[in-house]
């Protein structure tokens, strides 16, 4: 078997629930409108893999999913 990226591995539950916490306090913090905190929600929702996950958060400062 080949090795797989670890952007291509498949997440779960608990992180797009770590990564909907984030976004929740980037919204709080004023760095998310509730259009795109909304937007981001959905596409953490649809989310497969790391890579799907973190592209959601490249022009936010920390937090970000672990």
């Amino acid at each position: 078997m080949a090795d797989v990226p670890p952007s291509d591995l498949r997440i779960g539950d608990s992180e797009r629930e770590n990564a909907l916490t984030a976004l929740a306090e980037h919204m709080s913090a004023g760095r998310l409108d509730i259009d795109e905190y909304g937007d981001r929600t959905a596409k953490v929702a649809a989310a497969k893999t790391r890579g799907e996950l973190l592209a959601l958060f490249t022009d936010l400062p920390a937090p970000h999913p672990v």
